[in-house]
């Protein structure tokens, strides 16, 4: 068959634009940009991840630096009213005092550990070859956290029951001891009364009689009355002043092994495989938001208790004594600009994480 020279002419234009429309449908360039988007997509999704993970080991890292400049101060505290017992010579306080010092400078130094291993594991996390935390490691070391707290709280409860029990006792002393006085001042007032105009009263054998005893009964009183230990009001208002200093701590150490608890159940949620279940970490942010906003609140109830002590501190009595009313009255204030602290940092640990949920939201 012979064709014409129009004829081969078309048919050579068509197979070329055959072969060039493959080409173009087969582009490996535009393979290439596909599979590098969605790369790109991928990567992007863990360096979310990642971050989101820095940001909530980087709020507990602050937390402890709080905690660090807070047991500072009770400790520079401590060590200035150590000093000042020698112009106090009130017995006992410089073993009741080193004793809470002794328990603040073991708080201090587990702090400071914990503190190195954050500073430590934020550091590889923000490192170019970052890479998630193994699942497992941020829970343990929060729940040890909890538990460190709750040892320390146990044995400030433990110190302020002992506190509470000698102060008690001390004020039986004071209590016994003027029971004694008054009854030592009654028996002198009936010897006198019998001793009083004797020629008018005559030779009574039964008042004589009733001398004698008396007398005998205030020998008694007399004796027990030089037995019991010399107690003042100062060393009364010293075992208050620390037993609610210890007791304040408690509260307070019991409130961070919570905390860290539940800190530690997030963390769970928010580090390893789970960091790609985007509904569970919302939830676990959310849950994490109410608790801040409820620990706010029960911030807000102790500084409520603590205006209404603060009400009730009044300096009187001797120079000793309203020494130890200002050191309550001191005490309070600190513990309320405590709270309001920690409030702040509440406040805007929650806006945070309001940032974190719009994130997710978002993507």
């Amino acid at each position: 068959m012979k064709y014409s020279a129009r004829m081969l002419k078309t048919v050579a234009v068509s197979c070329l634009c055959g072969i060039c429309l493959c080409f173009c449908l087969t582009d490996p360039a535009a393979g290439k940009r596909e599979a590098s988007g969605e790369a790109s997509k991928r990567i992007s999704d863990r360096d979310k991840r990642l971050e989101r993970e820095k940001r909530f080991f980087l709020r507990s890292l602050e937390d402890l630096r709080f905690l660090l400049s807070l047991v500072e101060t009770e400790q520079n505290e401590l060590n200035r009213e150590i000093d000042a017992i020698p112009l106090l010579e009130l017995p006992n306080r410089e073993t009741d005092l080193g004793e809470i010092r002794e328990l603040f400078d073991s708080y201090a130094d587990w702090v400071k550990e914990y503190e190195a291993e954050f500073d430590t594991d934020l550091a590889m996390l923000s490192s170019s070859s970052g890479s998630s935390a193994p699942d497992g490691q941020w829970p343990g070391r929060y729940a040890a956290m909890s538990t460190e707290f709750r040892k320390l709280a146990n044995r400030l409860s433990a110190m302020s029951e002992r506190f509470d029990a000698e102060g008690k006792r001390l004020a039986a002393i004071i209590d016994r001891r003027r029971l004694l006085r008054g009854k030592y001042s009654a028996l002198e007032e009936q010897i006198a009364n019998i001793t009083r105009k004797p020629a008018e009263r005559g030779g009574d054998t039964r008042n004589n009689n009733d001398t004698v005893h008396l007398r005998a009964r205030l020998r008694v009183v007399q004796n027990e009355l030089s037995a019991l230990s010399m107690v003042t009001e100062d060393t009364l208002k010293h075992y208050f002043c620390i037993g609610e200093r210890v007791r304040a701590e408690a509260a307070w150490m019991a409130t961070k092994s919570d905390e860290y608890e539940f800190l530690g159940n997030t963390a769970a949620t928010i580090t390893g495989t789970q960091a790609r279940n985007r509904p569970a970490v919302e939830a676990a942010i959310s849950r994490l938001r109410r608790a801040n906003e409820q620990m706010i609140n029960r911030m807000k109830k102790r500084i409520d208790t603590i205006d209404r002590k603060l009400s009730l501190v009044s300096p009187a009595g001797t120079l000793q004594e309203m020494q130890r009313s200002n050191e309550l009255h001191d005490l309070y204030l600190n513990q309320k600009q405590r709270y309001e602290q920690y409030i702040d940092r509440l406040k805007i640990q929650t806006g945070a994480l309001e940032a974190d949920l719009g994130e997710l939201f978002d993507r």
